[in-house]
């Protein structure tokens, strides 16, 4: 064979090669294209196919790694599975939607939630938004309802969101994270998160939202070094009768409690007393009765290590009104390791409190610490409060489901004016000690005074 003739089968080899890539190529581009259809089907166009960035959320490459590793990953179960059998591998079944989807559900660089459009609850999710939040009683926010892991203040653009017909569709939103630390203290935090609406069912029931997840994203929460320095440090500078600035948040609290778990606590004799000559100083005026409600009203809050070194909180009141003032009362006692404590057990109205740290999220300024807590029912989350600490006062911010669906919020500030008082912090360092969690409602919840206004 001459040199020219040698060169020639080189270079159609060499053409024939190129060919045989460029139709394994293509192959695989039909199947990623038919995987990201099948699962995210925002931003390809009408004809070519041709996939087009809406935003530059997350770099589709990366996108399409990972759909193929998990597409992969669940063709390997499915080979092992026939294998096992023994199925003859000309029957073994394609990849179809269904390992399609379970190949999404594996995906950690983007967070998926097929939501119900009526209530809002999350019916499924993937395991990028099971390391968003770990915490067990809210993993991926599977059953829970976006309303109520929403910040209060996001509530309606998520509803504008859900309830859009645009796919495409996006809101900013701060979602509520969850996970525990390994020494078992609860983290709790709202990350701002880019929801996207990318599919809507073909009935209209549910949508599919989607939104990019960082390394930061699916690793737990971790506090700076000294946010536990700044927790300690601003419940001390604090300590002390603190005055309620609006009361709403803490009667919304007990009118809830009572709605959702038939719960009821009998004020003592005092508290009665002192209620009822309000009523009558009052005459019946409901704003004036408010004020002096607001008035009466004391708040004691101390968070401090236990035995253990766990943060604790706990929360006394009591009524002040002319002369007459009851006792202390210690109504709250919760170890922040996300522990569940049963505050009602009524049949169908199980009702349980969990508590938490608060960190601060990352894009507002100053940087507060505060504490959380989560209220479940029958293991859905129906409530969320937080405990902000300000320069000058603690802002409590109360966010409710009611069982109409509807979510209140409601905000209290608590402005600090007396000073520790070692005999109650005494009694609430003993009842820390006996080591069990509990939470009752505040004087004025009690049934006998359901006259008392409130704008629940």
């Amino acid at each position: 064979m001459s040199e020219g003739q040698d060169s020639n089968v080189k270079r159609r080899v060499a053409m024939e090669r190129k060919a045989k890539q460029r139709e394994q190529a293509e192959v695989k581009k039909r199947e990623l294209k038919e995987v990201v259809w099948a699962i995210m089907p925002l931003g390809w166009a009408s004809k070519g196919g041709a996939y087009k960035r809406k935003r530059k959320t997350i770099e589709f490459t990366g996108l399409l790694e990972d759909v193929l590793q998990c597409v992969k990953h669940v063709q390997s179960i499915d080979r092992e599975k026939s294998d096992k059998a023994g199925q003859p591998s000309h029957q073994k079944a394609t990849p179809g939607w269904g390992r399609y989807r379970a190949g999404m559900g594996l995906s950690q660089t983007m967070g998926t939630m097929l939501v119900h459009k009526e209530d809002v609850r999350v019916t499924e999710s993937n395991a990028g938004m099971d390391m968003f939040v770990s915490y067990a009683p809210l993993i991926g926010y599977k059953g829970q309802s976006l309303k109520i892991v929403t910040h209060s203040d996001d509530t309606d653009a998520l509803m504008t969101l859900v309830q859009s017909d645009k796919v495409g569709a996006s809101a900013s939103l701060r979602l509520l994270r969850a996970n525990k630390t390994k020494a078992g203290c609860l983290l709790l935090q709202y990350v701002r998160k880019e929801l996207t609406l990318s599919h809507i069912t073909a009935d209209n029931k549910a949508v599919l939202l989607t939104c990019p997840l960082s390394d930061e994203d699916t690793a737990p929460l971790s506090p700076s070094p000294s946010f536990f320095d700044d927790l300690y440090y601003n419940s001390d500078r604090q300590r002390g009768s603190s005055r309620i600035v609006s009361t709403q948040g803490v009667r919304a609290l007990a009118k809830w409690m009572e709605e959702r778990a038939g719960y009821h606590e009998r004020a003592d004799a005092v508290s009665s007393t002192l209620l009822r000559t309000m009523w009558n100083f009052s005459q019946g005026c409901a704003d004036s009765m408010s004020h002096m409600i607001e008035e009466a009203t004391k708040m004691y809050t101390w968070i401090h290590k236990d035995s253990d070194g766990m943060p604790i909180i706990q929360v006394a009141s009591r009524l002040q009104h002319q002369d007459l003032s009851s006792d202390w009362r210690i109504f709250f006692t919760q170890r922040s390791n996300g522990e569940l404590t049963t505050v009602s057990s009524l049949p169908g109205l199980s009702l349980c409190v969990s508590a938490g740290v608060l960190l601060p999220p990352d894009d507002e300024e100053p940087k507060q610490p505060g504490v959380g807590v989560l209220f479940f029912r029958e293991g859905l989350l129906d409530g969320v409060g937080c405990l902000i600490y300000h320069d000058s006062a603690r802002q409590a911010r109360v966010k409710l489901l009611k069982c109409t669906g509807q979510v209140v919020r409601r905000d209290s500030y608590h402005v600090t004016e007396g000073s520790p008082e070692p005999e109650l912090e005494r009694a609430m360092h003993a009842r820390a000690e006996e080591g069990q969690s509990f939470m009752t409602t505040a004087y004025y919840s009690a049934p006998e005074h359901s006259h008392l206004p409130c704008d629940f």
